[in-house]
């Protein structure tokens, strides 16, 4: 269990460094696009593993709010089907936005198709839960 808890907390505290230090690279951001993938994947372990080391009671009581917040906001139904309709209402304008930008042929970052798909994705997977969870 120690050796399980050394990997943790350097996965977490590895992420976290390596997460910060490709969000602040000056060559990465300096067109102002969403070019960082490195620092979105690091960002992305460090979420995981600060879940995770909070359902395996590896992080100090303290440190466990934002996992009871996140569990309370999705245990009150009310707020959680608001939430679900902003962010699939939100996810669908930005996919249509998107797609409508590639079929227009204007000049743009190449990440359009990316993010179009992404938000698409997102779009979907939003309305499968909903109607799971009986927001539709």
């Amino acid at each position: 269990m120690i050796i399980l808890k050394f990997f943790w907390w350097a996965f977490f505290i590895g992420s976290a460094i390596a997460s910060i230090g490709s969000f602040t690279n000056e060559k990465a951001n300096s067109l102002g696009r969403l070019k960082n993938y490195a620092g979105l994947s690091f960002l992305t372990i460090f979420v995981i593993t600060y879940f995770i080391g909070t359902f395996f009671n590896f992080i100090p009581g303290i440190l466990t709010i934002l996992f009871d917040l996140f569990y309370w906001i999705f245990t009150f139904s009310a707020f959680s089907q608001i939430l679900w309709w902003y962010i699939f209402v939100g996810s669908f304008f930005v996919s249509m936005s998107l797609f409508l930008s590639l079929i227009s042929k204007e000049e743009g970052p190449k990440e359009r198709i990316v993010l179009s798909f992404v938000s698409g994705s997102v779009c979907i997977l939003t309305f499968l839960s909903g109607m799971y969870f009986g927001f539709v």
